[in-house]
């Protein structure tokens, strides 16, 4: 096979593979809340956690989507995401439905006592990554007889990775379609992000 020929179809290949994700933002974390009610424990398809974090806004041009201010563990679909979240002390425990355990955090000394809604600070030590990532190539969104979305769209990522000095990692990733509407103005504009499909939180991974 021709070489240039045999490159072209490495390249086109390995782009299909990782699904071409572009417009990569990096976030920075403002506040993480937890509650400690039971967590995101039942494997329905609605399926509510008690994790939230809020990020820095962040302003982005008229070319990028817009960017979410906070993000949950709702989890949607046939197999929805599901953790636990526990206190040992002042320490947050994190585990996913493996049973294996992260440790996300202390709660800050005022919210010690709390049960909802409480405030909790990562380790200084630990490296936190979050970043929003938007699919190249569109996807099949079905159609719709009540509205009117478009027949394909694309996905927006936003992937949060946590590594502690000990080796131990954090990932969680959240999912949403994306598209571009007409605004009144007349100019072509990202919807932000829509829950379609299955869609909030779609992974969670923790690696001892």
């Amino acid at each position: 096979m021709n070489t240039k020929i045999r490159t072209g179809l490495l390249l086109l290949c390995s782009a299909l593979f990782i699904s071409c994700r572009t417009f990569r933002t990096d976030l920075q974390i403002e506040s993480v809340n937890v509650s400690f009610s039971g967590g995101n424990t039942y494997k329905t398809t609605r399926n509510n956690g008690e994790l939230k974090l809020n990020i820095v806004s962040k302003e982005t041009s008229k070319t990028f989507p817009r960017i979410k201010n906070n993000f949950d563990v709702y989890s949607s679909g046939e197999t929805p995401i599901t953790l636990s979240i526990k206190r040992n002390n002042k320490l947050v425990l994190l585990s996913n439905d493996q049973g294996k355990e992260f440790a996300l955090g202390e709660l800050i000394a005022l919210d010690s006592s709390c049960n909802y809604d409480c405030n909790l600070i990562l380790n200084p030590s630990d490296k936190v990554t979050f970043k929003s990532e938007l699919s190249f190539f569109k996807y099949w969104n079905g159609i719709h007889i009540l509205s009117n979305p478009p027949l394909f769209i694309r996905y927006h990522y936003y992937t949060l990775q946590i590594k502690k000095q000990s080796g131990e990692v954090l990932t969680a990733k959240w999912k949403y379609g994306i598209y571009k509407i007409r605004n009144g103005c007349n100019e072509n504009v990202w919807s932000g992000d829509q829950c379609t499909g299955n869609f909030g939180l779609v992974k969670l991974k923790i690696k001892n």
